[in-house]
């Protein structure tokens, strides 16, 4: 991973390994409850799409679990409990193992199939020949508000030609839980066209309104596919590699105007005094640096 830019508006970085491995618990070392387990946790997921401006629709409703070891081989199985279907296998692939819901329609069948409560990882395998029980509390709620581009920001990003200039895109912003350990945003890019793979994406406050989008990061008459992302974590203070996740994200495509076609720009970069504002609602994201884990396109 590294970085490419910095804004008094978040966090831009670039990373190959964001698609499938777990940016933020990779920058974390083994705990030494559990040495040769580095993460595990379960997530519910929101999905929306937004195809205009102000407009979103439901796209589906995920649960998923994932659990990391130390080494390739260190575990054999691993099995979730916590639910009426129980049990999961999850899925191995090298050291990480994962289990991810079929999509459902409404948000009252999620709850029905997953509901809110205590989830336990059963692991076997060479280290332990007995299995092991990990568990983790799935908590109650969600971010407090669907996320959405606001304004202009969708039909905008269609119009933007990135050798004119940047863009300032607006959406709306989320309440911090009292009981979450982290409570943030997010917005990631990916160039559909170069089809690289690679994300660009920043880490935001939940409270965070705006962003200008830099336009030497972007290629003009591109595909791009992006998501805003509210994002909770729950976690223990003293093992934060383990925990239960609640997101709504909303997902949207857009391809930037070519070169020098004389169109519109969009929304105009903010003046200097808007920046310190942008700044604000910046502090200690760095210090979180994305702690979440499984970000699926």
């Amino acid at each position: 991973m590294r970085i490419i830019a910095s804004s008094s508006a978040g966090t831009v970085l670039r990373s190959a390994l964001f698609p499938a491995a777990l940016i933020v618990f990779a920058l974390w070392a083994p705990l030494s409850a559990m040495a040769q387990v580095e993460l595990y946790a379960v997530r519910k997921d929101q999905s929306y799409q937004q195809t205009a401006d102000n407009t979103v629709t439901a796209s589906y409703f995920r649960f998923d679990a994932q659990l990391r070891t130390v080494n390739d081989g260190d575990v054999d199985t691993v099995e979730l409990y916590g639910a009426p279907n129980d049990p999961f296998v999850l899925t191995k692939s090298g050291r990480y193992f994962s289990y991810t819901s079929t999509d459902f329609a409404t948000l009252a069948d999620l709850e029905t199939a997953y509901p809110n409560n205590t989830y336990s990882f059963s692991v076997a395998g060479p280290i332990y020949p007995e299995p092991i029980q990990l568990t983790v509390n799935l908590a109650d709620g969600f971010p407090s508000a669907q996320p959405m581009l606001t304004g202009t920001t969708f039909s905008g990003l269609n119009q933007w030609d990135p050798t004119s200039g940047d863009f300032t895109m607006t959406f709306n912003s989320h309440s911090v839980i009292p009981d979450a350990s982290y409570v943030n945003t997010y917005l990631t890019f990916y160039d559909h066209t170069t089809n690289d793979g690679i994300p660009i994406y920043w880490l935001l406050d939940a409270s965070a309104t705006s962003l200008v989008l830099p336009g030497n990061l972007f290629n003009p008459d591109h595909e791009y596919y992006g998501t805003l992302e509210f994002f909770q974590q729950y976690a223990d203070s003293e093992q934060m590699n383990f925990g239960s996740i609640k997101e709504r994200s909303t997902s949207f495509v857009f391809r930037t105007a070519p070169a020098d076609n004389g169109g519109p720009v969009g929304s105009p970069v903010p003046e200097p005094s808007t920046y310190g504002l942008l700044a604000a609602s910046a502090l200690g994201a760095l210090a979180v640096l994305r702690r979440r884990f499984g970000k699926r396109n």
